[in-house]
């Protein structure tokens, strides 16, 4: 008994809180359609997770109307965010061929620049 109460108390939190995230989702502003995708995935991820657990036979996990209620928050968020993300720009993913700390490229923008000024004096 107390396990089937505790898990019923773990699937009812839960749910509160893909409900409370599905009702603060249309307050976030995505930054871009990239962002948009990957937040829709990630949500679809939790909520097809505890679609699952509302539809198997387990005690305190399984009901038919929880199930029913979680595939249509699972709709309104895919048509949110296909819809929020529609207007935004994709993200590129630029990774230069050399890599080097921050410093260091500091320091050869300073010695260029310190050779080009002797460079200039010279010639004046």
């Amino acid at each position: 008994m107390e396990a089937a109460n505790r898990t019923a108390l773990g699937a009812l939190i839960r749910r509160t809180a893909i409900s409370a995230a599905a009702e603060l989702l249309p307050n976030y502003t995505f930054v871009s359609y990239d962002q948009a995708a990957e937040i829709t995935g990630q949500f679809l991820d939790v909520i097809d997770r505890e679609m699952d657990r509302a539809g198997g036979n387990v005690a305190g996990e399984s009901d038919a109307g929880v199930f029913s209620a979680l595939a249509s928050v699972r709709t309104s968020v895919v048509d949110y965010t296909r819809e929020a993300g529609a207007g935004k720009a994709r993200t590129i993913s630029d990774m230069p061929w050399l890599t080097e700390a921050s410093v260091v490229t500091a320091h050869r923008l300073l010695v260029t620049r310190a050779v080009r000024l002797k460079s200039l004096r010279a010639t004046v």
